[in-house]
């Protein structure tokens, strides 16, 4: 049941994501901003937590596919983003991740 969940959590982040990278690419960044370096981490994170989830499917393999996703895309939440979808995603992404570390703590990933 709990796999499920996850799963279902995790294709779900994976569609944000795509929906992120196609609006993000519309637009180039201006002096100052970081918009077009969010998504550039946004995609490595993203391939990061794939590859961790299709080598293993265990408990702690969510939990570092979570933390490889938001390692890559942390430095960025106290960075200038022009476009407001982008920045309201990304703050939505780094909640939505920090939540999820803590489910999976709850739930006994370790």
């Amino acid at each position: 049941m709990r796999s499920k969940i996850l799963k279902s959590l995790a294709v779900i982040t994976c569609f944000a994501m795509t929906i992120l990278v196609l609006v993000g690419c519309s637009k180039a960044d201006k002096d100052g901003y970081y918009d077009n370096a969010f998504m550039t981490a946004l995609e490595k994170g993203l391939v990061a937590r794939w590859k961790i989830s299709d080598k293993e499917d265990s408990k702690s393999s969510y939990k570092k596919a979570v933390q490889a996703e938001l390692d890559s895309v942390e430095e960025y939440q106290d960075k200038k983003i022009q476009e407001y979808t982008i920045k309201s995603c990304s703050i939505r992404l780094y909640k939505w991740s920090k939540r999820t570390k803590i489910c999976i703590e709850i739930l006994g990933c370790r």
